[in-house]
């Protein structure tokens, strides 16, 4: 008890039993790290931390004339099996990247260049693993990803981002080693067949890893998710709309977004129009489950959204079935109509927007809807690999790992909901990954969790501390959303001008530094997770709501407002996101703020709209030009901010402010609020001013 104990990895299991070992990710991993495996793989020899030692077998029949087997055991000397054998996965690196596949790493393996597949051999493939999709649909599929790639290697392309360049770089020394040749069905030495092939990696080189594309992954699950429409759904606007949900094209920058839409288009897929969706939505029903059926056994009760159904099972444990307030708007009745389609088909899934935008209510609603109990967990900058599968505890002067609610999740099929995904760091996150696409995890204390059809569950499978995944289990990650070089390039320019005319040069590298640091998200966003393992999940873009479903959000919340109020409310802060969009801006002001000054309003009637909103833009007091282009947005429509707003602060109190909106024609008057004046002469006469403000 309390003790230190060695435990060991799959690798050395793979060293001691003659197993494959897959070292899946190898270009994450340092240069010294890699190239610690050198002695390994070339020698056959390894000295393990705790003494332990592989010896390759040819010097293991050497040790065996002088010294006897259990003595060799007794000295912690074992041999290498001779099937042992490893296989690395990586991909290209990219342009800014460090360079991983150093001369040193080049020869420890025989590499094999993986071309895209072709149409060939994609539509086949699909149209076994997923029999029941359309093959219009499949080759709708297919014909995209050919068009991705294209524009991915096309430089005339927004989409093009160097990748054929930097493919030819990191390959041109493999072409030159004879075994990256030797592929089934090919001579490596016919030199036409090899003149070929050579042409075909060129042609064929893997786009970059930042290049938008279409995995396979992602064409089998959008297959699934076709297959299995509601009857009489239009598959080619259905296809389209999950498209750009798996592509994320609502966070690309405009040149981008409208590149992959021609593409869409150009293949006879439909993208209709937001607002369309939004009006078509309006009408959408949800009937909740009765709670009397699902408690009854003899009875199978069902929830509806839309023109999905799904049955409900009653909860084990109905404390873990969350509970929220939720108004139904249409886009969000949208949003859970997709997310149930793809509880049904049991695909894990991503919900990616800006904070404040509904992300965790979404969720709660669909769990509350199906009843489905939740484990939650949020990660952070200090998340490790230990801490995302189990958790410490001490008692009784010893440390007891208790499961994390990832792995009760596993356990008791329940939904593991995600929270700040992108925080952590992508090689905590990726851990994730092989349990996601591979449906297996292995943790720290030893025991290992697979699929319920694994061969691995054999009759001693629990004594080897091999234990089955829940088929119920899912994962609902939320996450902001990814930072936009797009935004970076706008921005740069003016804040390089303003530091070379300072002529001061500490001045312009500051200002470089944080307008990169500023256009990658600053402060909601990490790691790029989205580029190492989004096309794992079933992906949500998650925006705010339009005006008018923003609006009807705020009714419900607050029906005593007037309705002039709150659409000079819901105009503003849509300015404001629309700044946020072109990077003038990079808090990005959402439906939560603009909730919290509705309940403020409501609570407090007597306070001003004018102070309330002062509270949210509290952050922004010591930055006159950033609180001049916000107190602009909110006078434009009518809301008189900031005339007087840094007396009001040095004072510390409200002061008496001259807060008067722009001359225009005023309707009527009805009174909404006061505003006070304050004359600008040493009089101190004051007067109340009754508008449409």
């Amino acid at each position: 008890m309390g003790e230190l104990i060695w435990l060991p990895t799959p690798l050395t299991n793979a060293i001691r039993l003659g197993r494959l070992c897959v070292l899946d990710g190898l270009h994450r991993l340092p240069s010294g790290t890699i190239t610690a495996l050198v002695r390994l793989l070339q020698d056959r020899e390894v000295t393990l931390n705790d003494g332990t030692s592989y010896v390759s077998p040819r010097r293991w029949l050497q040790l065996t004339k002088t010294l006897t087997v259990k003595e060799l055991h007794h000295r912690n000397v074992y041999p290498v099996h001779p099937s042992f054998r490893v296989v690395g996965l990586a991909v290209p690196r990219e342009k800014v990247a460090r360079r991983w596949l150093t001369n040193e790493v080049m020869q420890m393996f025989h590499f094999f260049v993986m071309s895209q597949t072709t149409k060939v051999h994609l539509v086949p493939y699909i149209q076994a693993a997923v029999p029941l999709c359309p093959i219009k649909v499949v080759e709708q599929l297919v014909h995209v990803r050919t068009s991705l790639l294209r524009a991915a290697n096309d430089k005339g392309s927004p989409l093009w981002v160097g990748s054929e360049d930097i493919a030819k770089e990191q390959y041109k020394n493999i072409r030159t080693v004879e075994d990256t040749y030797v592929l089934p069905n090919t001579n490596p030495y016919n030199s036409h067949e090899k003149q070929i092939l050579e042409d075909n990696v060129a042609l064929e080189l893997p786009a970059g890893a930042q290049a938008t594309i279409l995995s396979l992954r992602q064409i089998l699950r959008i297959a699934r998710r076709a297959s299995a429409a509601p009857k009489g759904t239009d598959l080619n606007a259905d296809v389209g709309a999950t498209l750009e949900a798996a592509l994320m094209t609502e966070f690309m920058p405009r040149p981008e977004r409208s590149a992959v839409r021609s593409i869409l288009r150009e293949h006879g897929l439909d993208l209709e129009a937001r607002a369309l969706k939004i009006a078509a939505a309006s009408g959408m029903k949800i009937i909740e489950a009765n709670v009397d059926d699902i408690m009854d056994d003899g009875k199978t009760a069902y929830v509806t959204v839309g023109d999905v159904v799904a049955p409900v099972v009653p909860p084990s444990d109905a404390a873990l079935v969350p509970y929220t307030l939720f108004f139904e708007i249409p886009q969000h009745k949208l949003v859970l109509r997709d997310m149930m389609r793809d509880v049904m088909t049991n695909d894990h899934m991503l919900l990616m927007g800006n904070q404040g935008v509904g992300k965790n209510k979404l969720t709660d609603k669909l769990l509350m809807l199906l009843h489905r109990e939740r484990e939650y967990i949020q990660l952070h900058r200090d998340t490790t690999v230990g801490t995302l599968t189990l958790l410490p505890s001490l008692r009784d002067g010893v440390v007891i790992f208790d499961d994390s609610p990832l792995v009760k999740a596993m356990i008791h099929g329940r939904v593991l909901v995600v929270d700040e995904f992108n925080k952590a760091p992508t090689e905590v996150v990726v851990v994730l990954k092989a349990l996601l696409e591979d449906g297996e995890i292995l943790l720290a204390d030893g025991r290992r969790f697979v699929k319920e059809d694994s061969p691995m569950l054999s009759q001693n499978a629990t004594s080897q501390n091999i234990l089955s995944i829940h088929p119920k289990f899912l994962v609902i990650a939320l996450a902001n959303r990814p930072g936009s070089f797009g935004c970076c390039r706008r921005r740069l320019l003016p804040v390089v001008v303003r530091g070379c005319a300072g002529l001061c040069w500490v001045v312009l590298v500051l200002t470089l530094f944080f307008s990169f640091y500023l256009c990658l998200g600053f402060p909601f966003l990490g790691n790029n997770f989205f580029r190492e393992m989004g096309d794992a999940f079933a992906c949500h873009a998650i925006s705010n709501p339009d005006q008018q479903s923003e609006m009807a959000l705020l009714r419900q919340y607050s029906p005593n407002l007037p309705e002039q109020l709150l659409e000079m409310l819901t105009g503003a802060f849509k300015d404001l996101r629309l700044l946020t969009d072109s990077g003038k801006l990079t808090y990005p002001y959402s439906t939560r703020e603009l909730v919290n000054v509705i309940k403020h309003l409501t609570a407090y009637p007597n306070d001003s709209v004018s102070a309330v909103l002062e509270n949210v833009f509290a952050f922004d007091a010591y930055d006159p030009q950033l609180r001049a282009l916000l107190f602009g947005v909110f006078r434009k429509y009518g809301i008189p901010l900031g005339v007087d707003a840094s007396a009001s602060q040095l004072k510390g109190g409200r002061g008496d402010r001259s807060l008067l909106a722009a001359s225009r024609p005023l309707p009527p008057a009805q009174k909404v609020g006061d505003v006070v004046e304050r004359n600008e002469t040493k009089s101190t006469n004051k007067r109340i001013i009754t508008s449409n403000l």
